[in-house]
C-alpha cells in the first residue's frame, strides 16, 4: 500500500490539515525581518502567501469589508 492510499483510508480526524498564519499581513515593522526592503506594500499579500496559507483579516471592528477587497486579495494569492 502506498503512503497516499494509507492516508486516504485513515479516519478523517487523523488527516485534517493544520493551517498556520498570522493576524494580518500588512505590518510595516515586518519590512526587514520578513518582507524584503523595497517590496511594494501592494505586493505584501503575494509574498506572505508564499510562506503561509492562512491569514486573519480582523477588519470588521471598523467596517465590513467590501467584496471587492476579497476579490483583490484572491487575485494576488495562489489558488
Amino acid at each position: 500500500m502506498t503512503a497516499d492510499e494509507e492516508i486516504r483510508r485513515r479516519p478523517a480526524y487523523r488527516t485534517q490539515m493544520i493551517r498556520v498564519g498570522t493576524c494580518g499581513f500588512s505590518y510595516r515593522e515586518w519590512v526587514g525581518p520578513f518582507y524584503p526592503r523595497g517590496l511594494a506594500q501592494t505586493d505584501y499579500i503575494a509574498y506572505y502567501a508564499q510562506a503561509f496559507d492562512a491569514v486573519e483579516i480582523d477588519s470588521t471592528y471598523y467596517a465590513i469589508p467590501a467584496p471587492s477587497m476579497f476579490e483583490r486579495l484572491d487575485r494576488r494569492t495562489p489558488p
